[in-house]
């Protein structure tokens, strides 16, 4: 199944969801409780998953998936997740995920067992970064 959206701004379907700004080897867990087994279809929140990565839709295939084969095939069978190339600290990509319309947004620090761009030291900086940039955009998230 290929979830990955070039963008879903404007996307009429896409309201009061979740943004999740990047990817953490235990993302299942995180989206299992909101797709327990008891919630009828209609409850399921959209889940938008900023991925961190460079967009390079120009250069790749843009559903291409940039990350983990591992995570994606946990995360693939969920319904109503997309994946959306790009960094949380430009506005555009924020703007591909629909923030302006977004419920709540989640702020995942890096997972070690993935490669890190940035310092230990470096991770608070960056959520902060990170939740400045959304609230410029969207000052009611």
């Amino acid at each position: 199944m290929n979830v990955t959206k070039s963008t879903l701004e404007n996307d009429p379907y896409v309201k009061n969801h979740i943004v999740v700004c990047g990817i953490h080897s235990a993302i299942k867990q995180f989206i299992m409780p909101l797709r327990a087994k008891y919630m009828k279809e209609q409850q399921l929140q959209t889940i938008v998953i900023i991925t961190g990565e460079p967009d390079e839709s120009e250069n790749k295939n843009e559903n291409e998936n940039h990350i983990d084969s591992n995570i994606w095939n946990q995360i693939s069978r969920f319904k109503y997740v997309y994946l959306i190339n790009g960094s949380p600290l430009k506005q555009e990509t924020l703007i591909k995920a629909n923030i302006n319309y977004a419920d709540k947004v989640v702020i995942l620090g890096h997972d070690s067992t993935l490669e890190q761009d940035v310092a230990d030291d470096m991770l608070d900086a960056e959520s902060i970064y990170i939740y400045q940039a959304v609230r410029k955009v969207n000052k009611d998230v």
